[in-house]
């Protein structure tokens, strides 16, 4: 079963998170349009918070209540993750892993803490983690395929 399939309740236990919160997720990105492919409002272009491309610049756009991402940067967010100390940069960052030190740091698309997950990268301000990572993959592959 893919992520795009499960309800929100399903989708609620699998990142352990309350039921009302993947609401407020969800809402905050405008309804499930905006996690299915970065949908804006009020004919405003969003941006990939991690590279700086907009929305018709790239194949896909995927947003999240505090930052967006695009199909080029989860590739380069998994070869970060893949390698401890390993980055990637881009026009307008560096993609770096979050350390055990950024306990603080929490994940722009889920609200997860870094202690919460097994990996986070950063970029700027943008964070995500490595779960909302693998449902951006299961979203980019189900609509492009």
């Amino acid at each position: 079963m893919d992520a795009l399939s499960l309800s929100l309740r399903e989708i609620a236990e699998q990142f352990g998170l309350s039921h009302q919160r993947v609401h407020q997720i969800v809402e905050a990105t405008g309804g499930s349009r905006s996690w299915r492919g970065g949908q804006a409002g009020y004919g405003e272009l969003l941006s990939c918070s991690f590279c700086g491309k907009h929305q018709k610049q790239v194949t896909k756009l995927i947003a999240g209540p505090d930052a967006c991402i695009c199909d080029s940067c989860t590739g380069r967010v998994h070869t970060v993750l893949a390698a401890v100390g390993k980055t990637a940069s881009t026009p307008i960052a560096t993609i770096r892993q979050v350390s055990d030190d950024g306990r603080d740091e929490w994940c722009s698309f889920c609200g997860k803490r870094q202690h919460q997950v097994e990996a986070m990268a950063a970029a700027g301000d943008a964070r995500i983690c490595n779960e909302c990572l693998g449902l951006c993959d299961e979203i980019i592959s189900d609509e492009l395929a």
